[in-house]
């Protein structure tokens, strides 16, 4: 396996980013989950997008473009060049990478198993995303 870091389809990068923005606000709305998990992370919620500070909000654009970068960087080394492969390989980044490692945070940090479920629930919904807009489009 060969990582290639710049010869990139940067069109599927943006595309499986904005992906990722749209389903982490629309996840985070507080009708959606965002009242829940606002309050099983003891956080308060924003007031709109004037609430959110500028750390927030680029943030909020830079994270998942890191991710959709790193996604893309490792589906072209593997090969991966269909929705199915990016579905197969975002699944095993998420599980590996998101869903097990934070499970300390249950364990150790007394979050709650809701709390849990809700944070990698959003990064198994944008990765899979990510990864099928990364596949269809190639990396």
């Amino acid at each position: 396996m060969t990582l290639d870091f710049t010869n990139l389809n940067w069109v599927a990068v943006i595309a499986a980013a904005v992906a990722g923005l749209v389903i982490g606000f629309i996840w985070y709305m507080p009708q959606v989950l965002g009242r829940r998990w606002a309050a099983e992370s003891g956080q308060e919620l924003p007031e709109g997008m004037s609430g959110m500070g500028m750390t927030m909000m680029v943030g909020s654009i830079v994270v998942p473009l890191i991710v959709a970068y790193a996604l893309a960087v490792l589906m072209k080394g593997l090969g991966a060049a269909s929705i199915v492969d990016g579905l197969v390989v975002a699944f095993v980044v998420w599980l590996g990478f998101a869903a097990a490692p934070t499970v300390s945070n249950v364990l150790y940090e007394k979050r709650s198993w809701t709390y849990w479920a809700i944070s990698v629930g959003y990064a198994l919904v944008s990765l899979l995303a990510m990864g099928a807009i990364i596949g269809y489009l190639g990396a």
